[in-house]
């Protein structure tokens, strides 16, 4: 399969995977208050961090040492990322249950129930990644589309019942999530390995350590962030942010399915042409900004009617938001290029260094926002930390690039 047929597929997994996330959100937004909203989007938030050591510790490993590796080492590596998906899962699984455990009302039963579902969807999600390395998208296209089927089918099941709240959808979306495992694995020919877990761990720690200090400072820090927005501005703060990234979510989805695809694409570039790193990597982030100021220009202009329609109740809150938002999508676009660029070269050591001086600045940046300006100040503060973080990375890139003379231009002719 050629650049452009690899690249269709991912696209269109991807619209699948984020329509997932995006279905359970827009149910939601809809059927529960601002505040139960934005107590879940602090439990799924917690969620998503424990997606990213995941995809840290197994799913980019995959996609930088596996891809186009014998199929023999293909079916080994996809048993063993697996298998470790699942002790990982049920580890954080029973971490966010008890937790939970703690609170009460909407935060309590938002992290119990995506704790029992956790490693179902990690499974899920490291299968995907594991069919991309092994240049076959559609296979991870078809297995999203059987989650967005079973998610869906469950969802009008229990809609037609009119019992839709936090448990009903975030069942119906996990429950998906494990079919789908289950059917990943007979896709692969191959079962996930538990037992291989400390073995993938130890295979994959050099590369699979610094991405999880680099995806762990980041999501740290935005977890702490929302933690600190609701304390100083209010959960309903939360919701209103929460609803407003679910309209861009198209373009976050974009960043998140190009993100690997690029990953590897570069990779074979770099053996290839490597001169033409720097020039790739700039346009990608001149594109995904691009697209965040016009997404977010189009909605701006969307009536209120239609916004109402699509974020119910919270549609109000969140309108006020949309230039803040939009200056978080722009700077969001920015970071892609010189972030794809440092795990392709690979030098993610550099990814790492950028995240742990960044991290803090998020924290203060957003809470400092939210006092002083709720929930809109707290998107500019945002907003603020995606920017240094563009430019450190920008600058990392380009030092890489100057450490390896053969990544900066074209060989030189003889006279």
């Amino acid at each position: 399969m050629g650049l452009l047929g690899r690249g269709r597929w991912i696209l269109i997994d991807q619209i699948l995977s984020s329509g997932s996330n995006f279905l359970l959100s827009f149910v939601l937004v809809r059927a529960v208050s601002p505040r139960d909203f934005g107590a879940f989007g602090v439990a799924f938030v917690t969620y998503q961090l424990i997606l990213n050591l995941a995809r840290a510790q197994a799913s980019e490993p995959m996609t930088i040492r596996f891809s186009n590796s014998p199929a023999g080492d293909w079916a080994r590596a996809a048993s063993h990322s697996t298998g470790f998906a699942i002790v990982l899962g049920l580890a954080a699984g029973l971490g966010l249950v008890l937790f939970g455990l703690t609170t009460n009302g909407a935060l309590q039963v938002s992290f119990v129930t995506m704790g029992i579902l956790t490693p179902g969807l990690l499974v899920q999600d490291v299968w995907r990644y594991a069919f991309l390395a092994q240049g076959r998208p559609a296979r991870a296209a078809a297995n999203d589309l059987l989650l967005v089927s079973v998610q869906g089918a469950l969802l009008a099941a229990t809609a037609a019942t009119g019992s839709i709240t936090i448990t009903t959808a975030v069942l119906a979306w996990g429950v998906a999530a494990l079919v789908a495992a289950v059917v990943g694995a007979k896709q692969a020919a191959s079962i996930p390995s538990p037992a291989h877990a400390l073995t993938w761990a130890r295979e994959n720690g050099a590369i699979g350590g610094v991405l999880t200090g680099d995806l762990m400072a980041r999501g740290a820090a935005s977890q702490i962030a929302l933690f600190a927005i609701g304390g100083l501005a209010g959960l309903a703060s939360v919701g209103y942010i929460r609803a407003g990234l679910l309209v861009f979510g198209p373009l976050y989805a974009l960043i998140q399915g190009a993100v690997p695809f690029a990953v590897t694409e570069l990779v074979r570039m770099k053996a290839s042409s490597p001169h033409r790193l720097r020039p790739a990597a700039d346009v990608m982030s001149l594109l995904f900004a691009a697209a965040g100021l016009l997404l977010g220009a189009a909605l701006m202009l969307l009536p209120d009617q239609l916004g109402r329609s699509i974020l119910g109740g919270s549609w109000e809150g969140t309108r006020e938001l949309l230039p803040a938002l939009t200056a978080l999508a722009f700077t969001a676009g920015a970071v892609v290029g010189p972030a794809v660029g440092l795990r392709a070269i690979p030098s993610v050591g550099r990814l790492m260094s950028v995240s742990l001086v960044v991290a803090p600045a998020t924290v203060l940046f957003a809470a400092g926002g939210a006092f002083m300006g709720g929930a809109e100040g707290a998107c500019w503060g945002l907003a603020a930390a995606n920017a240094l973080t563009a430019t450190a990375l920008m600058v990392q890139f380009r030092s890489a690039l100057r450490a390896e003379p053969a990544l900066v231009g074209p060989p030189e002719r003889l006279p």
